[in-house]
């Protein structure tokens, strides 16, 4: 699957949105789900981020759940790579995430929280594990 080509539900205030990695989640019972990682591309090489999550079962994806939002102001840390940043649990059922955030109106290039943030697969959907620290939303 291309997920390049995929129109997503993302509001990235008139900017592009590239696809930053797509990775099938094992440990989901009989639904395949694979989660994509995404990112406003803005000319400062910043940007917000939102995670989705697509049920893969049929001949097309099928967005299950907006896990992550462009408006929850999170960025990747140390995005080095495509394909570096979702980090599957061992044995399946969930995934982390490096995220940066800002605090006290300081502007995207000066992101001061850093955060490792996980989801559980239970009852369907992705479930946060624990609270995010205390930062400034996106958007």
């Amino acid at each position: 699957m291309d997920w390049s080509h995929l129109r997503y539900p993302v509001d990235c205030d008139r900017t592009p949105t590239g696809v930053l990695e797509a990775v099938r989640v094992p440990g989901t019972g009989n639904v395949d789900v694979t989660v994509v990682l995404l990112q406003c591309l803005w000319e400062d090489g910043t940007g917000w981020s939102s995670v989705l999550s697509y049920g893969t079962n049929g001949p097309n994806p099928e967005l299950l759940q907006v896990v992550l939002t462009t408006k929850d102001g999170w960025t990747p840390v140390g995005v080095k790579r495509v394909g570096d940043n979702i980090n599957l649990w061992k044995g399946g059922g969930g995934f982390s995430l490096r995220l940066a955030a800002a605090r006290g109106n300081a502007p995207r290039c000066c992101l001061k929280v850093f955060a490792t943030l996980s989801w559980r697969w239970s009852a369907g959907r992705f479930h946060e594990v624990g609270r995010q620290p205390p930062h400034d939303p996106g958007g």
